[in-house]
């Protein structure tokens, strides 16, 4: 009687908080409501919001939202159905209810004390991020802006007219600048550190250095690297600054766990995995007639710039307005001027052209016409330690990672000492017939599956009356029917250590003595 009224106490609870109403509030329309359940559109929010990023994406379109509420209703509906068909006092329920209870406590417990920190604690993450602010400083940093030419004169005549006021920075990169990935952009180059990497063109570390003696405001001189010739406008520069706590967490959990020795000694070991690709600087004229890209030809053996012929005649849209340039290329870069045939064009130009050299005209897969010049070359570069030192200490988290799991682990054993036995767990079911029912079936069956069913009566049922019976047919089956007789020596003189004085005793000597003979 205590257990049921327990029962309808529980039932009675969760049906209370499964109706209770969602909090009114303004413009918080109710959009279902079904057995005094009301859901309003915040309560809908919610449970979109805590599904993976991939489903609430498919759930932005009205078709996709009307069906989640849909499926939210009828979940609710069959959940109302059970709890009338008296669902909650059966065992499965009770079972279920369980498994989900110490899924529970144990995601609960391992969130607790290993969870995303990996077992390093508040404590140890405050104290070793006080104790190491060198360690968490943002890189100084400087904002600017290119405009990149293919001579020097033009370069030089471009900072004149900046220098006179009579057009801005960014209005005369977006008109003049022959470096496709900014042009667009102003001459944006992004926020350029001290590595020598800058985005938008790569490692350049004389540009960089460059860049960072410059004062704010103040436009560089013509600078000439394997690109061709830079201006270059500094916009801002941000020092180096101790990181927010918050911010500097993942990488807090990183140094403690990952010992600087060793991601020096992988990065020592593992040089040859840490080089950059080659590439090369190309320029290209697409035309679809091969008429008029034969005349461009001519008009480049008789010594016209590439660039201008470009701009007159190219048909690509992609590099027509930078001259034809597309900047710098690896063997894995796509051109979609050159749609397949991009691999072929990027290896031809690394390995049959000299810097400042052009090709003959060339018909792609496409049937369009090309010619492609090449300006400049990187070779494989292998990365410094500080370049790639981020990534390597990533790679390792996994590694030493592991060592605070199989630690806590230990501890788990210790404090809740846990034994185990193997062979229990391995062992052969026990069979649903009994010694009676397995001698029937064993009658019937073929010699090696009758044995069976005798060795298994031997097992389970060692003491039935069929026991020493099931021993003497194992060794009469081997002797007269598989003429294994070293099994059947085995078998008969196994029924004789059991049973001496047995019914069968004779026969198993008789066996013995005779089953080797040819009649």
């Amino acid at each position: 009687m205590m257990k049921s009224k327990l029962s309808w106490f529980v039932t009675a609870l969760l049906l209370s908080l499964l109706v209770l109403p969602s909090l009114a509030v303004e413009d918080d329309p109710i959009v279902a409501e079904v057995g005094g359940k009301v859901w309003r559109l915040s309560d809908f929010e919610a449970r979109i919001a805590e599904l993976p990023p991939q489903y609430q994406q498919s759930l932005q379109l009205a078709e996709g939202r009307i069906q989640f509420l849909d499926r939210m209703v009828q979940e609710y509906q069959l959940t109302l159905q059970a709890i009338d068909d008296g669902a909650e006092d059966t065992p499965e329920y009770q079972r279920q209810m369980e498994l989900h209870r110490l899924n529970v406590l144990a995601t609960m417990a391992w969130e607790n004390r290993m969870g995303s920190t990996h077992g390093v604690s508040e404590e140890e993450m405050r104290e070793y991020y006080d104790s190491h602010p060198d360690q968490f400083m943002t890189t100084a940093q400087v904002r600017a802006r290119h405009i990149l030419f293919d001579a020097r004169l033009e370069a030089e005549m471009a900072l004149e007219q900046l220098e006179s006021g009579e057009i801005t920075f960014t209005e005369l990169a977006k008109e003049v600048s022959v470096d496709p990935k900014t042009r667009r952009l102003g001459g944006m180059l992004g926020l350029v550190e001290k590595n020598g990497y800058i985005p938008q063109l790569g490692y350049m570390p004389e540009l960089s250095a460059t860049i960072f003696e410059l004062p704010v405001g103040e436009i560089s001189a013509p600078i000439e690297t394997d690109m061709g010739w830079h201006l270059v406008l500094v916009e801002e520069k941000l020092d180096s600054v101790v990181k927010a706590y918050d911010q500097a967490s993942s990488l807090i959990i990183q140094r403690i766990l990952v010992p600087e020795d060793a991601v020096l000694s992988t990065y020592e070991e593992k040089r040859e995995n840490y080089i950059t690709q080659e590439e090369v600087s190309l320029h290209i004229i697409v035309c679809t007639g091969e008429d008029t890209i034969n005349d461009v030809h001519r008009q480049l053996l008789a010594g016209r710039d590439f660039a201008e012929l470009a701009s007159e005649f190219s048909e690509d849209e992609s590099s027509v307005e930078v001259g034809g340039s597309l900047g710098f290329l690896s063997r894995s870069s796509v051109i979609r001027a050159f749609g397949g045939d991009a691999k072929v064009v990027i290896d031809f130009a690394l390995t049959k052209l000299a810097d400042g050299e052009f090709s003959d005209p060339f018909e792609t897969k496409d049937g369009v016409w090309v010619i492609v010049l090449r300006n400049a070359y990187r070779p494989v570069r292998n990365q410094s330690f500080e370049e790639v030192e981020p990534v390597v200490r990533l790679n390792l988290m996994s590694r030493f990672s592991q060592v605070r799991y199989d630690d806590f682990y230990e501890d788990l054993d210790t404090n809740y000492p846990t034994s185990f036995d193997y062979d229990a767990l391995n062992a052969p079911s026990k069979p649903k017939e009994d010694a009676a029912e397995l001698y029937e079936l064993a009658e019937v069956a073929p010699p090696p599956t009758a044995i069976d069913y005798y060795e298994k009566i031997l097992e389970f049922y060692p003491d039935s009356p069929e026991a020493a019976k099931a021993q003497f047919m194992i060794g009469f089956l081997f002797s007269d029917k598989l003429k294994n007789f070293d099994a059947a020596e085995t078998a008969f003189n196994t029924y004789l250590e059991n049973w001496p004085t047995g019914e069968l005793a004779e026969s198993a000597s008789y066996m013995l003595e005779h089953m080797r003979d040819e009649e």
